[in-house]
């Protein structure tokens, strides 16, 4: 199924438990997904699991600062178009 067919998600979170296997599905529907999440290093390990399912672009971002959430939506649309 691709009912996401390019398509851009953005999962905040994103780096584990719901939000990455939640990033793995939309992958897996054709989606493109930006993960954003606090450590660095998560969103690095997470992205390699799930580069093989499809595109996957990660940002380290506080969400409840109003600069980085213009800042992850702007690289996001760099990105993805």
């Amino acid at each position: 199924m691709e009912r996401f067919l390019d398509k851009v998600v953005v999962i905040t979170g994103g780096a584990g438990g719901i939000g990455k296997v939640t990033a793995e599905r939309f992958l897996k529907e054709g989606a493109k997904v930006v993960l954003v999440d606090l450590v660095e290093e998560s969103l690095q390990k997470a992205k390699e699991e799930l580069d093989s399912f499809g595109e996957v672009l990660i940002v380290q971002a506080d969400v409840s600062k109003e600069s980085e959430v213009a800042n992850y939506v702007e690289n996001a649309v760099e990105h993805f178009g």
